[in-house]
């Protein structure tokens, strides 16, 4: 019986794409607010069969978009 290498790194990768909810937590706003802001055309998002994900750099750049407080 051979058994399968184990992996030498264990840092978990980078996530690629957030769900609406991580997004929204990470983000600091509603869930609603995404949506309206996906809707408006201001917030890329993509379909993963009936998900909805943000991509990691999407959601960094609608960040470093928004207006200064």
């Amino acid at each position: 019986m051979t058994l399968a290498p184990q992996p030498t790194n264990t840092t978990p990768l980078p996530a690629l794409a957030y769900s609406i909810q991580d997004a929204a937590l990470f983000a600091g706003v509603s869930v609603r607010y995404l949506f309206q802001e996906i809707q408006a055309g201001r917030l890329v998002s993509k379909k993963a069969g009936r998900r909805r994900l943000i991509p990691a750099a999407a959601l960094k750049s609608w960040i470093d978009n928004c207006p200064e407080a």
